[in-house]
């Protein structure tokens, strides 16, 4: 669910700002206001940009970016927020040059991580599933600093079976 590239012509013509977040393509549009009189005034709409800050599982921190609300949507929707995004989306929609550097070091982090996995099984899916090969540093909690939900009801379950032995 990546975004796709416009065409050639309009990606040389975007807009400058663009460049210094995560826009995902949009720009200034450009139209007519038509009065009660229908006189027609020129307008702009401008992209619905606000600032955010992303959990990324990789580098287990927050990545604080400008993004439009479109984008946050996008990195809503995928299973590993921010850090797909990066990763799928093509430089030509990316454009931000700290958001082009991290989806470079998010796929050689990956690649590194790949190396230290054998394949384990596969599924009735036809899906590999992978093991470490030896101690493989952990990404960190999935879900944020504090961990996901199902990640902290295990841990009290344990701690409640620890408390009864």
């Amino acid at each position: 669910q990546a975004p796709k590239p416009r065409d050639s012509a309009k990606v040389a013509n975007l807009f400058k700002r663009g460049a210094r977040g995560l826009f995902g393509g949009k720009m200034i549009q450009f139209g007519n206001i038509i009065s009660f009189s229908n006189k027609k005034s020129r307008r702009t709409w401008k992209p619905n940009v606000q600032s955010k800050r992303f959990w990324s599982e990789t580098y287990n921190r927050f990545l604080h970016f400008r993004a439009v609300a479109s984008v946050i949507k996008q990195i809503k929707k995928l299973p590993h927020g921010i850090d797909d995004y990066l990763m799928r989306t093509p430089r030509e929609i990316l454009r931000y040059p700290k958001a082009i550097q991290m989806s470079k070091n998010l796929r050689r982090i990956h690649a590194s991580r790949a190396e230290n996995l054998e394949p384990a099984e596969t599924n009735a899916q036809g899906v590999l599933s992978y093991r470490p090969l030896d101690a493989v540093r952990e990404c960190g909690p999935v879900g944020g600093p504090q961990g996901s939900a199902g990640q902290r009801a295990a841990a009290a379950k344990a701690a409640a079976a620890a408390r009864a032995l």
